[in-house]
């Protein structure tokens, strides 16, 4: 299916008579969601139904990461912030990864309920507190722990949620690394496989 290269925001809650008629242009490929869209989750799950009747063929977006970027609060699981998560790999790996594992799959869960696509996480951003905008958000300032966004991508590829394209080229590097059994720096693909 091909879709449209622009991806729109709306104004409030509900879809205007003007918005119906923009989505239904061949240019438009999507719709993202924010927090001024989203009031509960019956509202957005409404939302999401009326933006599918305007055009079956849009990708709808949500900002789910994590910690304080969460545009879906009243009636969804609060979920910790990217570095938390990471933190917890780094005090036991096993414990960690599936945390990490978990965590990607009730985001997905939660998102896909409601009518979603697609939400634009996990950051790949390699930063711990440097960035006022990035913060919390990143996994980490080392390269190598940023491959713990592997596990959460691959639970949200696993439950047909699309993730970031980040997180999917990352995947396929992964994939084409021990496809070759190649090596990358510290990071061999045995230590990414484990995510």
């Amino acid at each position: 299916m091909a879709y449209g290269r622009l991806m729109l925001d709306l104004a409030g809650t509900e879809l205007t008579a003007e918005e119906q008629q923009i989505l239904q242009s061949p240019q438009v490929g999507g719709v993202i969601l924010f927090a001024r869209n989203i009031q509960s989750r019956e509202q957005v799950t409404a939302l999401n139904a009326q933006i599918r009747q305007a055009s079956a063929n849009l990708l709808i977006a949500v900002d789910q990461e994590g910690g304080r970027v969460q545009r879906l609060r009243d009636g969804f699981t609060p979920l910790p912030p990217m570095q938390l998560l990471a933190d917890s790999v780094v005090q036991n790996s096993e414990v960690g990864v599936q945390l990490v594992r978990d965590t990607g799959w009730l985001m997905a869960s939660e998102v896909l309920a409601c009518g979603f696509d697609i939400s634009f996480a996990p950051v790949l951003d390699v930063d711990r507190d440097t960035s006022s905008i990035i913060g919390d958000r990143a996994f980490s300032d080392q390269p190598e722990m940023v491959a713990v966004a592997l596990a959460m991508a691959a639970a949200l590829l696993t439950y047909s949620m699309r993730c970031c394209y980040g997180c999917q080229l990352l995947l396929l590097v992964a994939v084409t690394a021990h496809a070759v059994n190649a090596t990358h720096e510290k990071m061999s693909y045995t230590n990414i496989h484990r995510c």
